[in-house]
């Protein structure tokens, strides 16, 4: 029988799908729970102005009760599977 080894790929894509999942879940059940009503924002906005080329990028990264189990619940399920 041939032992299929997962690469680390798998494990990233495993765990940014169940971490997105998580968000989610809490978006939707964040009305009906009031413990999942509190998130967290983070926003980076990097810009570069060179006189001939402007440059600007906005990145947000919005964390929730859901995101932290769904990024856990994936780094245990990468881990078992092998």
């Amino acid at each position: 029988m041939k032992v299929v080894r997962k690469t680390a790929w798998h494990r990233i894509g495993l765990v940014a799908a169940t971490t997105v999942m998580g968000t989610i879940a809490d978006t939707l059940l964040a009305p009906r729970l009031p413990i999942l009503k509190p998130h967290t924002h983070v926003s980076w906005h990097p810009s570069v102005d060179l006189a001939v080329i402007q440059f600007s990028i906005a990145m947000t990264l919005s964390v929730n009760w859901g995101t932290l189990v769904g990024f856990a619940g994936g780094y245990l399920l990468s881990r078992r599977s092998k």
